[in-house]
């Protein structure tokens, strides 16, 4: 990874608590799984991040952030941190669809395509959308959308070769019994730190940052307690 520019990303949609840098030719990551407990955990870990990278917030390019869909106040923490990081230093901001991300870990680790991203909103909706994903492109097929999940297998069809699911809504019950035979679906998935740096890194290198108006949370609903 020759010419990495330094950006840290956040991600803290769902139960997972993550950081990860680019610094220096690598990437370093910090992963906890720590429901509600987001804010304890994650300046913490970009801590340890820019130290062992012998950075400090100054010296980055750009921060990147998972904007969401997700919990309301996980989605508000990775966005407030980010928001209040560029304001400080200066720096423009890479907000990622968290959907998105989590389509880019599920094709990273089970390469194949589309990816049906699937988050449980609770309130027996779920967060989704689907993602055309290549080694250099990820396309969107099907907008981010909240839906019972009845509406959303009702929309969907199977394209030429198949798809997979991720995400934590393949763990109910409806969504399961709509996979079909022979779908490649991994419920345990959820969208990190890291898929959000890799697809920010491309908007980075392609000028495609956001300033603070423009960096902003990604809900689909009214906000819930969550």
């Amino acid at each position: 990874m020759k010419d990495v520019p330094a950006v840290l990303a956040l991600e803290t949609s769902t139960e997972v608590c993550s950081a990860a840098l680019a610094a220096g030719g690598r990437i370093g990551e910090r992963t906890l799984t720590v429901p509600r407990e987001h804010t304890r955990h994650i300046l913490g870990q970009v801590d340890e991040l820019l130290g062992e990278a012998g950075l400090a917030a100054a010296d980055l390019e750009a921060v990147a952030f998972g904007r969401g869909p997700g919990t309301f106040t996980g989605v508000r923490v990775a966005t407030a941190l980010a928001q209040g990081l560029a304001v400080a230093h200066g720096l423009p901001l890479l907000p990622v669809s968290s959907l998105a991300a989590l389509a880019w870990r599920a094709w990273r680790e089970h390469p194949v395509s589309p990816v049906l991203a699937v988050m449980d909103a609770r309130l027996e909706e779920v967060y989704w959308a689907m993602f055309e994903i290549g080694a250099e492109e990820v396309s969107v097929l099907h907008p981010e959308s909240l839906s019972m999940p009845a509406e959303l297998l009702a929309q969907l069809s199977s394209p030429p070769g198949g798809w997979q699911g991720a995400g934590s809504g393949w763990a109910l019950p409806e969504m399961r019994a709509g996979a079909g035979p022979g779908t490649m679906v991994d419920s345990g998935l959820r969208p990190d730190a890291r898929s959000v740096l890799e697809l920010a890194l491309r908007d980075f290198r392609a000028g495609r940052v956001a300033d603070f108006e423009q960096a902003q949370p990604t809900y689909l609903r009214h906000p819930v307690r969550s």
